[in-house]
């Protein structure tokens, strides 16, 4: 009974997580999808069973997702920026976390990939990377900021024309 308790708890958090889920075989496909991975890729659970990852990634995207599982293949997991498609194939940025599944002697069974769509993530960076600038810019570009820009100039030439002629302040 406490194994079917925990069983069904497992089930349930898979299922009920908010973080995408998949369960892949050694081939690359689906076996198990849970509704978030489905939903952030405008599809059913059921429509990605079987299915290889070209199902929900663009023919440019498949060379850096080969890469991920070449190496989730050689050290047993993959941590990683990858971009996915939806449904429509409009891409989408995902942080990916693929595991090799084992059974109980360790041989390897399949992969286990969990998925979060990071476009909002990466819209406010790119929006504060905005800000920042737009705040250097209208500072560099700010009286203050010319006005010290010009008295920094004055008194260097005026340290010049001391060095050079030994004589005093030039009055500017």
């Amino acid at each position: 009974l406490a194994n079917e308790r925990r069983l069904h708890l497992l089930s349930q958090a898979v299922e009920q997580v908010a973080e995408g889920v998949a369960v892949l075989d050694l081939h690359g496909r689906i076996v198990y999808a849970n509704p978030a991975v489905a939903a952030m890729h405008g599809r059913t659970p059921r429509s990605l069973v079987g299915k290889l990852p070209v199902a929900y990634h663009t023919p440019e995207q498949m060379a850096a997702v080969r890469a991920a599982l070449a190496q989730t293949m050689s050290m047993g997991h993959f941590s990683g920026e990858l971009w996915h498609a939806r449904r429509d194939g409009t891409a989408f940025p995902c942080l990916v976390q693929t595991t090799v599944l084992r059974d109980e002697k360790g041989g390897k069974i399949g992969f286990v990939a969990t998925c979060r769509d990071i476009t909002d993530a990466k819209n406010a960076a790119d929006e504060i990377a905005r800000l920042q600038m737009e705040t250097i810019n209208r500072y560099y570009s700010s009286p203050a900021h010319i006005m010290g820009r010009i008295r920094t100039i004055r008194r260097a030439v005026d340290l010049r024309y001391r060095a050079r002629t030994g004589m005093g302040y030039l009055g500017f």
